[in-house]
């Protein structure tokens, strides 16, 4: 690994058992990212995410880079941009709200000075900052960056529309699988976003969505109640089994602990000879799987 990690070993008796502890800390952020040399920083910087390690993407790679190397992006200078082709008026707008919140700068700095120490120039030459904010058509410059903004109808996150409604009948949402994805539909369809979403689960009288965004995935986890009644039984478990299933997806579908799920419901459907492994001869392996016999 570059750069070098060694762990820290401590060793000591439990129970009459010798328990040996490796310790690895966390890199300074000056180092990051820690990655395997044999394949390089770009293929061999990875990042833990569940029970999983995942590759960087290359923006989370340079963002180390940029934070060692000290390089401001949105400051660098934009080559053969000119003053005039910067939006007057919303550039004069901006200059009037930075002196009413800052009077020190309305008394003694010029417009030219403010644009410096707003990084809205440097040395007189507009910055990126500057042009995506100010000039009238940045595409001349830049045309592969934009500023993507959303809009939201009305005034409030959540807000009802203009029918009066924001769902077609509550009272219609029994807790099915396929009734919460027409609910997520409907919400969607309502623009009344995740906030909505959690309060109308609640009045369903559904366990709450678990919101989750890791590495450009955005996922969202619906249970109704029979996850919370039933997933223990051994029924739930054997049909669930059906197809072969990975120890996150059991424990995912019970709801308990890793320790739990493995050793005080899985185990005992083994031992029956209920369930039975893909890989009886690596039943620790990563690929492990579990199905119903």
């Amino acid at each position: 690994m570059e750069p070098s990690v060694r762990a820290l070993f401590t060793v000591c008796e439990i129970n009459s058992k010798i328990v040996v502890s490796a310790e690895i800390s966390g890199a300074d952020i000056a180092y990051r990212p820690v990655f395997y040399k044999g394949v390089g920083r770009i293929k061999g910087s990875y990042i833990r995410v569940g029970e999983s390690d995942e590759s960087m993407s290359e923006y989370e790679i340079y963002s180390y880079e940029a934070f060692r190397k000290r390089i401001h992006d949105d400051i660098r200078v934009i080559e053969n941009t000119k003053m005039q082709l910067m939006n007057e008026k919303r550039l004069n707008n901006y200059l009037d709200s930075v002196k009413q919140e800052r009077k020190n700068l309305a008394e003694n700095v010029s417009d030219e000075e403010i644009l410096e120490l707003m990084g809205i120039t440097s040395d007189g030459n507009i910055t990126l900052a500057g042009l995506m904010a100010f000039s009238k058509y940045p595409q001349t410059y830049l045309p592969q960056l934009c500023i993507t903004a959303v809009c939201l109808p009305g005034t409030e996150m959540g807000m009802i529309g203009e029918d009066g409604e924001r769902f077609i009948d509550n009272r219609r949402i029994t807790g099915s699988i396929p009734d919460m994805l027409e609910l997520l539909k409907i919400t969607e369809n309502r623009y009344s976003g995740i906030p909505t979403m959690r309060m109308e689960f609640i009045n369903a009288g559904l366990p709450q969505p678990i919101f989750s965004a890791v590495h450009d995935e955005f996922k969202v986890v619906m249970k109704n109640n029979y996850f919370k009644e039933n997933t223990t039984s051994e029924e739930a478990i054997l049909d669930f089994c059906s197809v072969p299933r990975s120890r996150a997806e059991l424990i995912e579908f019970t709801g308990k602990s890793r320790t739990h799920t493995m050793l005080n419901i899985i185990a005992p459907l083994i031992s029956s000879g209920k369930l039975k492994l893909t890989l009886p001869d690596k039943p620790k392996s990563s690929k492990q799987r579990y199905v119903r016999v």
